[in-house]
């Protein structure tokens, strides 16, 4: 019984293992064939660690944490190259996240309900009022933490060539700092003192 149950895990982790590897492949590719200023496979990749970091800290399937991270911003991609309908990438990365679950059979191994969950954070990413699952918190908040240090203010003069968008992009960038919810983010901002990069960027 106990050997059974431990092949089991194993089989479950190398499942997980696997899919991981799948993503982060696929995610990678598409933005190697269209790449995104600011929102690419760097600031993806970012997140995702971000995420598992907020999600173990508060006891979180650090595992769905992850695939969100990778998820959030590959509707970046079409809202750049081809967005007749002119959404927001976070619907778009939304669209294209269930159109990966249906036809991909590596994500077979989530639940219906996991799948939703990662769905609705993804769609929600920039929503800080929806709060239907804690992986939505988790995910917005890790991708507030890549706005702020060093890296948030190279990020807004990538994505706001002009001087005057970076400067009320980092000046918004600021205020956000309010709406994030876990604890492991707010400490990290404070004892990493990721605010004063971008205050010193609108002082001079």
């Amino acid at each position: 019984m106990i050997a059974n149950m431990i092949s089991q895990n194993d089989k479950k982790e190398l499942e997980r293992g696997a899919l991981l590897s799948f993503l982060e492949n696929k995610v990678d590719k598409l933005f190697q064939d269209f790449p995104v200023p600011a929102h690419g496979i760097d600031h993806i990749k970012r997140v995702a660690d971000w995420a598992v970091l907020i999600a173990k800290d508060g006891k979180c399937d650090e595992f769905l944490a992850k695939i969100a991270g990778l998820l959030h911003d590959i509707g970046r991609v079409a809202e750049f190259n081809n967005n007749p309908d002119k959404l927001r990438h976070h619907e778009l990365s939304y669209i294209l996240a269930k159109e990966w679950f249906n036809q991909d059979r590596e994500f077979d191994i989530l639940s219906e309900e996991e799948k939703e969950e990662i769905l609705y954070a993804v769609r929600y990413h920039w929503d800080d009022t929806a709060e239907d699952y804690p992986l939505a918190n988790i995910l917005r908040d890790a991708d507030k933490l890549d706005m702020y240090g060093d890296i948030g203010v190279k990020r807004a003069c990538e994505f706001h060539k002009g001087f005057l968008n970076a400067k009320e992009n980092i000046k918004r960038n600021l205020d956000l700092v309010s709406n994030i919810k876990t604890k492991i983010a707010k400490k990290i901002i404070e004892e990493s003192n990721l605010l004063e990069p971008l205050k010193k960027y609108l002082e001079n």
